[in-house]
């Protein structure tokens, strides 16, 4: 859990800036979207809400088109 915790202060000072989004492109119960904003919560942090909900079945969800407005995207 250590490293999700480094990667996520990383993040958050990355995304200080008002124009520095991230998305997350992992879809496991290892790393997600839904898990790096809860631990942005979890550790006080307050840019989780810079954080993208991604897609997760691109058949279904279509190409994510936050994708393209990222500055940053975590990937697995």
């Amino acid at each position: 859990m250590g490293e999700i915790n480094y990667m996520v202060r990383i993040l958050d000072n990355l995304a200080e800036n008002d124009e520095n989004l991230i998305y997350v492109l992992a879809s496991s119960t290892i790393l997600n979207d839904d898990i790096l904003k809860h631990t942005f919560l979890l550790n006080g942090y307050t840019s989780f809400n810079k954080i993208f909900t991604s897609f997760h079945f691109d058949k279904r969800d279509g190409f994510p088109q936050d994708f393209l407005y990222a500055k940053y995207i975590v990937i697995a």
